[in-house]
């Protein structure tokens, strides 16, 4: 039996559209490396330094240039699968049972109920929905406000209609987020990931610098120490602000939280989407005052990952099964 979807918008990918959403994903795909732009600043202070000024420039547009020319070729192999020129992508709704956004292309179908996705995030001439469970591309326009409230969890229909009360929860443990939570909890992961090992390694990599450098007397190795430590100082309350926006858009306001522990998992549910997640994806936990933090290693030279959840949603029952379960701390 299939289901029934209505007719929705339909966008195919000509030329033009495949250059802007090819160029202005590479565009933020550079803005956001950190580590390559200060690599290249690091080279024109160095030029300028040793008296090489147009050389450091040359080495920096090499770096980033390079940089973005190779994101570019990596999209171009990655857009063909959904994005590919004369390719088309379709949102509908699905009419029988419960409400869902039905996105359609080249790869296949895939159904997106309320709440199903953490952010929808914009930038030109693209959105990105950052799923629970997938995360993809879309041209914008293609989404409608009314949908990516519904998919967010902030609407019960894609068609825009209020909210309906939540249903009765099995999950034992509740609580309502408020402004003081969401905050809370938001300051402790921005202090989690700012202070990690992959936060601090610019920092490390700084000092290492101007020590060599104050001990062999080098204005090469203070300046590229200093450049590294300014660009950490500027990045990093950036890094910190994402974290919180992060914790607000997977916390909504005014939403009740629910949560059970055991000896084998976390299961949580918000607006009416549950998710159960074993001990075994995370290595390391840190229980504050304000906020629970998991931690997941993530591959080598990758990030570590982070789950935060209020402190205040717990018991000290609760507490005392988690930190049985994920014995060691960070």
């Amino acid at each position: 039996m299939h289901e029934q979807v209505q007719e929705g918008r339909t966008v195919v990918v000509d030329r033009g559209l495949h250059l802007r959403l090819r160029t202005d994903m590479t565009v933020d795909v550079v803005r956001h490396a950190r580590g390559v732009l200060a690599v290249g600043v690091a080279a024109v202070v160095l030029g300028v330094v040793l008296a090489r000024p147009v050389t450091g420039v040359v080495v920096a547009l090499v770096v980033v240039v390079g940089w973005a020319v190779l994101r570019w070729l990596h999209l171009g192999r990655t857009m063909r699968h959904g994005l590919g020129v004369g390719q088309s992508i379709t949102v509908g709704h699905r009419l029988d049972g419960d409400p869902a956004v039905v996105v359609t292309d080249a790869t296949g179908e895939v159904e997106l109920g309320r709440g199903s996705v953490l952010v929808v995030t914009r930038f030109r001439s693209y959105v990105t929905v950052h799923g629970r469970q997938l995360s993809f591309v879309l041209p914008a326009g293609l989404l409608t406000e009314a949908e990516i409230g519904f998919l967010e969890g902030h609407l019960a229909t894609p068609e825009g209609a209020e909210s309906a009360p939540e249903p009765a929860s099995a999950l034992p443990l509740s609580l309502t987020l408020t402004e003081d939570v969401t905050a809370r909890t938001g300051a402790a992961i921005a202090r989690a990931v700012t202070l990690s090992a992959d936060s601090m390694m610019p920092v490390v990599s700084a000092l290492a610098f101007l020590a060599v450098g104050a001990a062999v007397r080098s204005g090469a190795w203070l300046s590229v120490g200093a450049v590294i430590a300014v660009v950490w100082v500027l990045t990093t309350p950036r890094v910190a602000l994402r974290a919180r926006s992060a914790v607000r858009s997977a916390y909504p306001l005014g939403r009740t939280l629910r949560a059970e522990v055991t000896a084998d998992s976390i299961t949580t549910e918000l607006d009416a989407v549950v998710l159960a997640v074993r001990w075994e994806m995370y290595d390391a936990r840190r229980v504050t005052a304000d906020a629970v933090l998991l931690r997941r290693k993530g591959p080598f030279l990758s990030p570590d990952v982070f789950s935060v959840y209020p402190r205040d949603l717990f018991d000290d029952a609760s507490i005392k099964t988690l930190t049985a379960a994920l014995p060691r701390g960070f």
